[in-house]
């Protein structure tokens, strides 16, 4: 840790790290981690209660546990983040939609 702390060029706050003279916390705003996320086409059978996705029927409980694996192979990241790892919440199907919340957790590289 420095004596001197640095200033943040948007918001003046003083830090110890800066990346290209931005804060931690205003770079991740202007240069947001997740670049593009690639759609996922994936449709429910009422018939057999499987999960159709990329030419494979999973059962719904299998789906879930490998669906942050899948998710890793969809999402691209701008250049500066490493990925730590994706959470799959509140995971439902109801009807023949399929409904999740995804949480990407990121670090700084150098």
């Amino acid at each position: 840790m420095s004596v001197f702390k640095k200033s943040c060029f948007e918001c003046g706050k003083k830090v110890d790290v800066v990346k290209e003279s931005l804060c931690l916390d205003c770079y991740k705003e202007q240069n947001p981690p997740i670049k593009e996320m690639k759609p996922m086409n994936m449709k429910y059978c009422n018939i057999c209660g499987r999960i159709h996705y990329n030419n494979y029927f999973y059962p719904v409980e299998e789906f879930e546990e490998v669906l942050p694996n899948l998710l890793k192979k969809r999402i691209e990241f701008n250049e500066g983040y490493k990925l730590n790892g994706i959470t799959v919440d509140d995971f439902e199907v109801r009807g023949s939609k399929i409904g999740f919340d995804v949480e990407v957790d990121v670090d700084f590289t150098e």
